[in-house]
């Protein structure tokens, strides 16, 4: 037997068969497709969310680079406060000695001496240049 000679033998399709048949096909390939859409749709969700994780992972690295910034912004404040206090307990304490000298070379130039602060009606008699070290201005007293 031929091949052509095994579809004679074929049982005949009606009209009606073959239109079910197609119908089905059909109908199984919009399935596939809707399927295949399905399948894009999960993958380019699936890649979405790996594109957030990534980004979110870059930014957890940069918020937690910035939140040691600030971290270390707070210590280097908290130092600048420690300097002006120190540097105004120098002022104050340059301050205090300028006036002690000041008492010394009056005292030794008959002037009374007035205390920052306290009001006099005299001026006082010998000023320390500001140009002059502290150390010249205590030679002075010893002569």
């Amino acid at each position: 037997m031929t091949h052509s000679s095994t579809s004679i033998f074929a049982p005949p399709m009606s009209e009606e068969t073959v239109e079910k048949t197609s119908q089905r096909v059909q109908s199984s390939l919009r399935d596939l497709g809707i399927i295949a859409r399905e399948l894009l749709k999960g993958s380019r969700s699936e890649e979405a969310l790996m594109s957030s994780a990534k980004q979110f992972a870059q930014h957890e690295g940069l918020i937690e680079s910035c939140t040691l910034n600030v971290s270390k912004l707070e210590v280097i404040s908290q130092q600048l406060a420690l300097h002006e206090e120190c540097m105004e307990q120098a002022l104050s304490n340059v301050e205090d000695l300028e006036w002690k000298l000041n008492r010394i070379i009056n005292r030794t130039a008959g002037a009374p001496a007035s205390h920052p602060g306290q009001v006099t009606d005299t001026p006082k008699a010998h000023p320390i240049p500001r140009d002059t070290p502290l150390e010249h201005a205590a030679s002075e007293e010893a002569n």
